[in-house]
């Protein structure tokens, strides 16, 4: 496995890919710091997509969208984002992502790995 830090200015592209990619498939979302210890956000649920809202005078935002239901949205927004990094297998699909924040908090989104075998699977039959 291998991590890669993802540049500020292909987060958008990246990000968009990334929605298109795994769309639905069931995450793990945690977010952790010094002050308050890991606290889990989302437990198997569908990811939505992640969108990157990039501004010139440093307002940066990441919003991770998960489905608790299909009425039911959770929206995780991460302010003043600074690193995007993603762990990948060698064959290239993500493992997880982390993303590190001004104040000091790690959201840390894990891609199933049920899904990929099912996606696999379904690509060989």
């Amino acid at each position: 496995m291998s991590t890669r830090e993802i540049p500020r200015k292909e987060w958008g592209e990246y990000f968009n890919n990334l929605s298109r990619n795994f769309k639905g498939w069931p995450v793990i979302m945690e977010v952790y710091g010094t002050e308050i210890g890991a606290q889990f956000q989302a437990r198997e649920l569908p990811m939505e997509g992640v969108i990157a809202d990039l501004k010139v005078e440093g307002k940066n935002q990441i919003a991770i969208l998960i489905e608790e239901s299909p009425q039911k949205h959770l929206v995780h927004t991460i302010l003043h984002p600074l690193h995007v990094r993603v762990e990948g297998e060698n064959g290239g699909r993500e493992r997880s992502m982390q993303i590190e924040s001004e104040d000091g908090l790690t959201t840390l989104i894990r891609f199933s790995n049920q899904q990929a075998q099912k996606t696999i699977i379904k690509g060989i039959l």
